[in-house]
């Protein structure tokens, strides 16, 4: 099942709680750069890691130095523009390790700076995430979300997605 909600990503109670990032190793702006704030040691670990181009578009990583947090780069340079693409990618590498975590928050990913289009996203997440067994706590942008609510996956298919939405 997937909540839709909105606020403060970072005051989640879910166990990982999904950072939005670049390649670059900067941590400028929206999400990424209060996770830069909040939690110092992440950000030098994953800058370091940057310059050594360990991260790359589309390939989440977990890391757990002040709290698990999974870095998602959405972008290759903070400059450029997000790709569906990557988003995907790293929605089913998410899918893949979901044996890994038991909740996940999750913003909406490239739809910030990143320029992407929240209902195309949503439906990504939607096709590779709704049918887990996890709680994902997905945070709405702002000027889309009318209220929280849930959604109960039961079928993704050609014929398109098949579930019960409830009222939170």
């Amino acid at each position: 099942m997937i909540k839709f909600i909105s606020g403060d990503i970072f005051k989640s109670e879910c166990e990982v709680i999904t950072v939005t990032v670049n390649c670059k190793g900067i941590m400028g702006a929206g999400i990424a750069k209060t996770c830069k704030q909040l939690y110092p040691a992440t950000f030098r670990q994953y800058n370091a890691k940057c310059k050594l181009g360990i991260y790359r578009p589309g390939e989440p990583r977990l890391v757990s130095i002040d709290r698990p947090l999974l870095l998602f780069p959405t972008k290759d340079d903070w400059r450029n523009n997000s790709q569906y693409s990557w988003i995907e990618d790293g929605l089913k590498r998410i899918a893949k390790n979901s044996d890994r975590f038991e909740s996940i928050a999750i913003p909406p990913l490239g739809c910030g700076h990143g320029k992407l289009q929240w209902d195309k996203v949503k439906t990504l997440i939607e096709k590779h995430l709704g049918i887990l067994p996890n709680v994902i706590e997905v945070y709405e942008p702002k000027d889309q979300h009318t209220h929280d609510y849930a959604v109960e996956y039961l079928q993704y298919d050609d014929n398109g997605i098949h579930s019960k939405v409830y009222e939170l």
